[in-house]
């Protein structure tokens, strides 16, 4: 059964600029700093038999705050007009090593099923259903990947696909995944222990999930003050609850490479002493004056998932767009 993924990935309405660029060919790889990868005509594969249509123009950016940014055309090559598209995108490096999966989902503007319009970015909600050899525009934004390698491929792993005439088609490559995603970012508590250690601080650590989306450990990948590890576990096991990871679509229990990021009081930016090349997820603790300059008077560690503030709350997942599509 699919479990969520939240819709954070479509929050695309302010986020996201299209910038298709017909008349290219090939990938262009433009890296303005060492975790800024923006790549235009990324190589995009199906990893399973007769799909559904062609990926066209896909583009994506790899941010240093941890949010990418994608955008590419979808061509239908079915004689049956689509209604709704599902897609999971594997985003893989020059040694086939992946940096991120990421779902995409569109649908034509509709009421129907309990799902209300404004879910769906402009870009991700159609007028009409997607003829055969029409394309579209399909935007997305995944928020808690920094990177500092840039993709060479992409692989679509899973489609869903209903038509107009409500027939529902599903195509998958076996063991298709898809990562842990939170089901809110919840606010660090008011009543949470002091920070043990001077800050600026960081810790690079595993966390743990189950296949029900608990936080089960925070487990350090290099030497670290265990009286900050303890800080960071009772963080992240007190309030923290993810739609856990997908394994041909049933849940499974896995491990997230974090890096946590605490900042010291007056700091907007972070010490990059040792630079993290290789993809992970980040999670920043921010003096909430520094993040919210004209916010409440209590100043208090606030924590940003990605781009995603403490207290945002997914309104679609992942399982819900496919079960009412």
């Amino acid at each position: 059964m699919l479990r969520g993924i939240t819709n954070a990935y479509l929050s695309v309405c302010i986020s996201v600029t299209s910038v298709l660029a017909h008349g290219q060919i090939g990938a262009t790889n433009t890296q303005r700093s060492a975790y800024d990868c923006h790549v235009d005509n990324l190589p995009t594969s199906w990893r399973f038999d007769d799909p559904p249509g062609t990926i066209e123009a896909h583009h994506v950016r790899f941010g240093e705050l941890g949010q990418t940014s994608i955008d590419l055309r979808f061509r239908n090559g079915q004689a049956i007009p689509i209604q709704a598209l599902a897609l999971v995108v594997d985003y893989l490096d020059a040694k086939a090593r992946i940096i991120d999966r990421v779902p995409l989902v569109a649908a034509v503007n509709s009421t129907s099923g309990g799902k209300p319009p404004h879910l769906l970015s402009p870009a991700n909600t159609w007028k009409n259903a997607l003829s055969q050899n029409d394309s579209e525009v399909i935007v997305a934004v995944a928020d808690g990947i920094r990177t500092g390698i840039c993709p060479a491929r992409a692989e679509v792993t899973f489609a869903h696909v209903q038509s107009n005439n409500g027939s529902v088609q599903t195509f998958s490559s076996p063991g298709w995944r898809l990562g842990p995603t939170p089901a809110m970012i919840p606010a660090t508590s008011r009543t949470a222990p002091r920070l043990p250690v001077d800050a600026p601080a960081s810790l690079l650590a595993k966390l743990k999930i189950n296949a029900s989306g608990e936080v089960i450990d925070v487990a350090p990948e290099e030497s670290a003050d265990p009286k900050l590890v303890e800080w960071v576990r009772g963080q992240m096991g007190r309030n923290w609850k993810f739609h856990p990871a997908l394994l041909n679509g049933r849940p499974t229990d896995s491990e997230l490479s974090i890096e946590f990021l605490i900042y010291a009081k007056g700091m907007t930016e972070f010490p990059d002493v040792k630079p993290l090349m290789q993809p992970i997820t980040v999670i920043r603790f921010i003096w909430s004056h520094d993040l919210f300059p004209q916010g409440s008077a209590v100043d208090r560690l606030a924590v940003v998932y990605g781009s995603l503030l403490e207290g945002s709350i997914p309104s679609l997942s992942f399982e819900e767009f496919v079960s009412t599509n």
